[in-house]
């Protein structure tokens, strides 16, 4: 619970250079963490042997501190090629996820990436910026605050004593760590990662990703307010992150159906995304886009199950639209389903007929399906356009919905060709022409709606990134 924790290959200069501490003893004067792992190569392994160097001084600076040092040790005695960045960014990524595991969300895990070759600070910074572990890569400048001149003798007549009592650092220091231009990097990135989730309408990755950067962001935060806490550039981007956050938080509860979390958040925020406001059509209109959604996704197998509810929705809308007929009053709700009523049934003979002439004069009153109310629609409306477009939306159930709901296989839209003779967009694109003969008050715009969400989201995150 709320541990620090740091992970640090050793390098030629630890832990003290040039009568300073070096990055690995710098980053524990500085930060204090709790448990220290270090990562050895042969060379390394090697020199701690010898005489115990990184220990020694640890325990030393936790003296000093009154501060305890837990330390441990990832030995590789075999490791000689130090320049191999693919070794390091796999074996980093496997060492830092290893450490993650054991972690709660109030530890924090710092990594050092100014000790060792130049291959194994790649590794960790491109590792910072990509990954979706939360850890603060942290960077040491030399004292001089340029290339180390190496004043110290040949690494055999190194003396850890000596060096630990000729330390600067020990009287007085400076602070030589910096995370804010490595928290930058990495939140840009993420950033970019975040666009991409959001153009791909995948607003869980989206949101995800963004709470990967979020960690980094308070630790950046409160060095910066501790720096000067009436900054209002400080102020400012802490607002536009929340921004962010909510708005991102807004998109995965649209896409997830939450409309009155959505509303909510859209009220706070002082937008509003949803083009449709009559509450009697909001719902259909919102679960139409995420059907439009499992399109853009290509998830051809979830939009095939996903057009039924929908399609049943709109055929009960345009009944009552087109032929003044409220359906539903001639059935009765069983749990989530609605039967049909025989004696109700039975007193409108023009609708039984209907459905008699399409089940061979054998109709079942059983419950109020797809295609029951399809063979309505199509026997009571005039229009031969509208009556077309039913026809074809029989075809795509029968033909579709009844491969996804009843085998294992996978579904392209080659396969929507092939079965129901349309695309999957074009299938879509006569949702929407039902939508309009349902009553639901859209227009062309109305179906860009995603769209100009996305478009606020990026906006917001151009603003800071």
């Amino acid at each position: 619970m709320n541990k620090k924790i740091l992970f640090s290959p050793v390098g030629g200069t630890d832990p003290i250079s040039n009568f300073r501490d070096a990055s690995m003893l710098h980053i524990s004067r500085v930060y204090k963490p709790d448990v220290i792992y270090m990562f050895l190569s042969k060379e390394m392994y090697e020199r701690h042997e010898k005489d115990n160097r990184y220990c020694y001084c640890l325990d030393r600076l936790g003296e000093m501190l009154n501060h305890k040092f837990e330390y441990k040790f990832e030995i590789r005695k075999d490791l000689k090629k130090v320049y191999d960045f693919d070794y390091f960014y796999k074996v980093f990524s496997r060492e830092v996820f290893k450490i993650r595991k054991n972690m709660d969300d109030s530890d924090i895990l710092y990594v050092n990436i100014s000790s060792g070759t130049p291959a194994m600070k790649s590794a960790l910074l491109l590792l910072a910026a990509i990954s979706d572990y939360k850890f603060i890569p942290i960077q040491v400048t030399t004292p001089v605050e340029q290339i180390n001149p190496h004043l110290e003798e040949l690494d055999r007549n190194y003396d850890v004593k000596e060096y630990w009592e000729t330390n600067d650092d020990n009287t007085v220091f400076i602070n030589r760590c910096n995370e804010v231009k490595s928290v930058q990097l990495f939140r840009i990135l993420k950033a970019d990662l975040i666009r991409k989730h959001i153009d791909s309408f995948d607003y869980n990755a989206a949101y995800a990703t963004y709470e990967t950067i979020k960690d980094t962001k308070k630790v950046q935060n409160n060095i910066l307010m501790s720096e000067d806490p009436d900054d209002e550039e400080n102020t400012d981007s802490s607002v536009a992150d929340e921004r962010i956050n909510k708005m991102l938080k807004m998109a995965v509860c649209r896409s997830n159906l939450d409309i009155s979390e959505t509303k909510n958040i859209m009220k706070d925020l002082g937008i509003d995304i949803m083009p449709v406001k009559n509450g009697e059509y909001i719902k259909i209109f919102e679960y139409s886009m995420v059907v439009w959604l499992k399109l853009q996704r290509k998830e051809y197998a979830d939009y095939a199950r996903a057009l039924t509810p929908l399609l049943w929705q709109l055929y009960v809308m345009i009944l009552k639209k087109q032929c003044s007929l409220d359906v539903m009053e001639l059935a009765v709700k069983s749990k989530n389903t609605y039967r049909w009523d025989k004696a109700k049934l039975n007193s409108r003979r023009d609708i039984l007929d209907i459905l008699n002439a399409r089940y061979n004069g054998n109709f079942k009153c059983g419950e109020v399906s797809n295609s029951n109310l399809n063979t309505i629609v199509y026997g009571m409306v005039k229009d031969a356009k509208l009556k077309k477009e039913i026809k074809i939306m029989d075809k795509v159930e029968l033909n579709i919905r009844n491969i996804v709901a009843h085998t294992i296989t996978m579904i392209t839209d080659d396969v929507i060709v092939k079965k129901a003779e349309v695309s999957a967009k074009q299938i879509f694109d006569k949702i929407k022409y039902l939508m309009v003969v349902a009553g639901v008050p859209v227009n062309s715009e109305s179906w860009q709606t995603y769209e100009q969400m996305n478009t606020l989201i990026k906006e917001e995150l151009d603003s800071i990134f």
